[in-house]
């Protein structure tokens, strides 16, 4: 599951072991030192404002990783390094992305089991798989099979898109993009995942 800390939401030491990537034990030694400020419900399980995680990211020296703590992290991978950097540069005006790039499905896949993306940008045709082998690949790792996946592609049928939707992708854009269809593809895939 893919954890996004808002400053207002609330955690629990679980959900904050993942975020932290530290075990649980450790979470609860923070609390019982006093470097993480809890409440406790009724039952004595600890919870956390999201407030309170990112004063220890910064604390702690995560000040980049306390500043993309609410921001929406995206892979994008496309083995043609142009048209990647383009893509970049679509969303480099939008402060509220955390973006990671792939030049390859290989790649793709070590980023994304590291980074953790909730959008992921994907040309169908990359240079060692296909999209939609990698979208596969996506859809079977627990930590990622719910990520939404944008298919991207310069040679795109309406009936090959369609099949893109069978094949587990989340929405599919052909390639080149006009003014803000990438961004707004993205953020109507964001919308898609609020309202579930």
């Amino acid at each position: 599951m893919l954890i996004k800390i808002d400053e207002k939401s609330v955690y629990g030491t679980t959900q904050v072991a993942k975020i932290f990537k530290v075990t649980h034990a450790t979470v609860v030694n923070w609390i019982n030192k006093g470097a993480l400020s809890t409440y406790k419900l009724p039952g004595g399980a600890n919870r956390i404002y999201g407030s309170e995680l990112i004063r220890l990211m910064k604390e702690m020296g995560m000040a980049e990783a306390a500043a993309a703590a609410g921001a929406t992290r995206i892979l994008i991978a496309d083995d043609e390094p142009v048209v990647l950097a383009a893509m970049v540069d679509m969303l480099s005006d939008h402060d509220e992305f955390e973006v990671r790039t792939a030049k390859n499905g290989i790649q793709a896949g070590l980023v994304a089991k590291e980074f953790l993306p909730e959008i992921m940008v994907l040309d169908i045709r990359l240079g060692d798989m296909t999209g939609q082998e990698l979208c596969q690949v996506f859809r079977s790792d627990p930590d990622l099979k719910d990520v939404k996946i944008l298919g991207v592609s310069g040679v795109i049928s309406e009936e090959e898109g369609n099949q893109l939707l069978n094949d587990g992708f989340d929405e599919y854009l052909p390639k080149p993009f006009r003014g803000a269809q990438l961004p707004d593809a993205i953020f109507s895939l964001l919308e898609k995942t609020a309202v579930k």
